[in-house]
């Protein structure tokens, strides 16, 4: 009989050693063989303690494990017999009654029902001999040989029958060596399996159109995009893939203005149109199996984005479209050339120029009001700085349009418009201006030659610098364009750029995996964690190809491990779809409402929208940050209900509520005060006060 333990803890009043209770928990442990334990909050797991310890009759619940030990015998894969031991773990409440007391015995034993050895040994037996079926192939004899010894060793020495019931535990219990010989192996079978150097083949309506690709590849303001666009409208059908959603938007209302029904299709949304045989959509929403005459890839340098650049990569093999233009900037160029003839289809270059000149400013513009004119367009890198330099500005006399990030499409279209008709004078922006948004810019002022980029302040880029500044002088309304910088190093920063020769793209063309690729890794790894399927796509799978590589997947992976913690029960293509959300786990507030979506979803709960908040009718700019975040969410929502509208039913309800956010985010932007000092100001007062360190920012 095994010696009892009790629990290390003292809690209220010694009870009678001879107490009924206390007489029938000791029966317990002497009837079933069991070990009072302690739960350890950080770990989940049981801990024995020394039978002297007094505190164990307080403890509830009452916490328990039985050892249960037996032999697997040998077998043909295993020719000699182990010795195991399995923890078997047990909760029930501390009684309090005489007839809690009379039932303790019978719960326990109840509880422990099918933990003994004749329910555990074939499950052990079973999935030790399933592991050696599925690599003896692949292992050495002296590979197989350490693996038999590792795990009798580990089995000697003990498992929880939690883990036992637990797909791939015995997996779980390799370390070093071992378990890297058999994601060694895994990851070549994947290999083999998911044949990812045949990607293009994965889309055989466009392998068998025959494709042309018109590279419309140069400068900002050299109508390349203009010239697809015009292609896209003769054409009898087609289909346009934008970056974001809200330059789909802008050639969805294009395309109508000029008689051309269109089709929007996002993340968010399908907004139909009678008799469209037009389409335009964000290219992660590319739909392979219907057919155009023509297809449109704009931005297509995102080929080298690492988090995004899989969907231009899939759009790029896949477009299933006979004329195919692609629009971006020419550091993809060679890249794009080397795929199409490893395609075996036709490219067509067309040279673009740039229509208006672009000049450098040949000293550093002034911060006060007679600095900045009218067609200004100052560019700076956090929100911080955009809400504070547009407050001066409007302190000065201008009337501004404010442009960042965290703005919804809806709110950045009307900021724009504003601009565009003249009824701001100066446009405040992040880099969002970069791409895309065509506004009437006479000139582009850097506040800032550096930006975070979530890691470390860095220089901008010589792509960077070209991308943005670049929108200055727009054609048909400017001769040429400016470009100047609010500090000396900042100008002569942007001046080294702008001359420097484009850095081609030299990497490998990223891939993404698809919902039967990541069930094909399950079936190999026999997980259902969809943060570790991602994780070994991106990381372990190599392909044989001069052409791809496996995407990253980083803000994908960390989605993954968060789903599988709080919803490890759902179905893998439903947590699939959540590691695809557009959240971002870097801001609480996104975090917890996806995390509260997620647990709806699971529970098969329908959630509500967000509570319109009272403030929403209000004047002023109090809300500013709420109504930003409160935009994030209801595009979650809306991204969500377009693909579980019965987990997510008030889809319909989203755009009126959006538009009222919208309509207070505006007027707050005309109202917000700013912060004291810009990102810049405050490292410097760092520096005159001995904290020089700019990576706090």
């Amino acid at each position: 009989m095994p010696q009892i333990k009790a629990l290390a803890r003292t809690a209220g009043k010694p009870e009678d050693d001879q107490s009924p209770r206390r007489r029938e928990i000791r029966r317990v442990a002497q009837v079933h063989g069991c070990k009072p334990c302690l739960l350890d909050p950080y770990t989940g797991r049981l801990r024995e303690l020394a039978v002297e310890t007094p505190g164990f009759y307080e403890q509830d619940p009452l916490c328990w494990v039985k050892h249960v030990r037996f032999t697997l015998p040998a077998t043909a894969r295993r020719p000699e017999s182990w010795p195991c031991l399995v923890r078997v773990p047990l909760q029930l409440p501390q009684p309090r009654t005489e007839s809690d007391c009379a039932a303790l015995t019978g719960q326990v034993g109840g509880m422990l029902a099918g933990s003994t050895s004749a329910e555990l040994l074939p499950v052990i037996a079973a999935r030790i001999d399933d592991l050696f079926s599925v690599y003896g192939e692949d292992l050495t004899p002296k590979e197989a040989k350490n693996l038999a010894s590792a795990l009798r060793g580990v089995l000697a020495r003990g498992v929880w029958r939690d883990d036992v019931l637990k797909s791939g535990f015995v997996r779980r219990m390799l370390a070093g060596p071992l378990r890297e010989t058999l994601d060694r192996i895994d990851a070549g079978r994947a290999q083999a399996l998911l044949k990812l150097e045949d990607y293009p083949q994965a889309f055989p309506l466009a392998r068998r159109l025959g494709r042309i690709h018109h590279l419309h590849l140069g400068p900002t303001n050299s109508g390349k995009t203009h010239a697809a666009l015009e292609a896209l409208k003769q054409a009898r059908s087609g289909v346009y893939l934008a970056p974001l959603r809200l330059l789909a938007m802008e050639v969805r209302d294009r395309l109508v203005a000029s008689g051309v029904p269109c089709t929007l299709v996002t993340g968010e949304e399908r907004i139909p149109m009678e008799g469209a045989a037009h389409t335009a959509c964000t290219i992660e929403m590319l739909d392979p199996d219907t057919e155009a005459e023509v297809a449109v890839i704009d931005e297509v340098q995102m080929l080298a984005n690492e988090q995004r650049g899989a969907a231009w990569t899939a759009a790029l093999v896949g477009a299933p479209a006979r004329h195919v233009y692609l629009c971006g900037g020419t550091e993809v160029k060679a890249a794009c050339m080397k795929l199409i003839d490893a395609l075996g289809e036709q490219a067509v270059e067309v040279a673009f120029e740039r229509k208006t000149a672009l000049v450098t400013e040949e000293t550093p513009v002034s911060r006060d009001a007679g600095g900045i004119r009218r067609g200004d367009a100052v560019i700076a890198f956090s929100r911080r700085d955009i809400l504070t330099l547009s407050a001066r500005l409007r302190g000065n006399g201008f009337r501004v349009s404010t442009i960042y990030g965290a703005l919804a499409p809806e709110v950045r279209r009307t900021e724009a418009a504003r601009f565009l008709s003249g009824e701001s004078d100066i446009v405040v922006a992040t880099d969002a201006i970069g791409m895309g948004l065509n506004l009437p810019i006479r000139r582009v002022v850097f506040s800032a030659s550096k930006k975070f980029d979530g890691s470390m302040l860095r220089p901008l880029t010589p792509v960077e610098v070209a991308q943005i500044a670049g929108r200055a002088g727009r054609m048909g309304m400017y001769e040429q364009g400016h470009v100047g910088a609010f500090e000396q190093a900042g100008l002569d920063h942007i001046r080294e750029a702008l001359s420097a020769p484009p850095q081609p793209f030299e990497g490998k063309l990223r891939i993404a995996p698809g919902l039967w690729q990541i069930t094909a890794l399950r079936e190999i790894l026999q997980t259902p964690e969809i943060g570790a399927l991602l994780a070994f796509f991106a990381e372990r799978i190599a392909i044989r190809s001069p052409l791809f590589v496996t995407a990253s997947l980083r803000e994908a992976i960390a989605l993954g491990h968060r789903v599988d913690a709080l919803a490890p029960d759902l179905p893998l293509a439903e947590k699939f779809v959540f590691s695809c959300a557009p959240v971002s786990l870097d801001s609480a507030a996104e975090a917890g409402y996806f995390d509260a979506c997620l647990r709806a979803h699971r529970q098969g709960a329908a959630m509500a929208l967000p509570d319109e908040p009272a403030w929403l009718g209000q004047a002023g700019a109090l809300h500013l940050e709420a109504a930003e975040i409160l935009g994030k969410h209801l595009s979650l929502y809306a991204w969500l209900g377009f693909k579980y509208p019965r987990s997510f039913p008030q889809g319909d309800r989203v755009p009126p509520l959006r538009a009222r956010v919208s309509r207070y985010i505006e007027q707050a932007l005309l109202a917000q005060s700013g912060f004291d000092t810009t990102t810049a100001e405050a490292r410097a007062l760092r520096r005159l006060t001995g904290h020089d360190d700019e990576y706090d920012w």
